[in-house]
């Protein structure tokens, strides 16, 4: 009888261990899938903020384009898109816009001449392209050197 006792309490030991290694495997596999869990919700999150501030500059330009649209300028177009018209220097962006996204394209304004690119960069030195561009002034019809605004032409750039 001691002996059935004694191998029935080894029988336990045995089960008991195999249980505690079963339990401690489990919880192994349960830490690793939360930490990859994790890793996959940060770099999720990642994502969303890196599309958070895309969408954010892409709200900017937009705002940029509709305003110099709406006053009769499609220079903002040539700024967004440099070989559209050659880009040169300005002193400040519109008063109107504000925008993150707009700091890349706020120290440029486009040319009237609408070449395709800067006579530096194309290395074409005729005449034309050397003389330096006429500023905009507002209100006096220096807008209308400008190509007219194409909706299409706008939705080609933007995508």
């Amino acid at each position: 009888e001691r002996q059935s006792i004694a191998r029935r309490e080894k029988a336990i030991a045995e089960l008991e261990a195999a249980l505690r290694r079963a339990n401690d495997e489990a919880a192994r596999e349960r830490r690793i899938r939360v930490r990859c869990e994790q890793r996959l919700k940060a770099e999720q999150e990642g994502r969303r903020s890196d599309v958070g501030l895309l969408r954010q500059q892409l709200r900017a330009l937009e705002k940029r384009i509709f305003f110099n649209t709406i006053h009769g300028e499609d220079a903002a177009v040539a700024m967004a898109v440099p070989s559209l018209g050659s880009v040169r220097p300005h002193a400040a962006p519109p008063a109107d816009c504000d925008d993150e996204a707009s700091d890349a394209t706020s120290d440029y304004t486009a040319t009237t001449d609408g070449a395709g690119g800067d006579a530096a960069d194309s290395g074409d030195s005729s005449p034309q392209r050397q003389q330096q561009p006429r500023r905009r002034r507002v209100g006096t019809g220096a807008a209308a050197s400008f190509p007219k605004y194409d909706p299409a032409r706008v939705d080609a750039i933007t995508e």
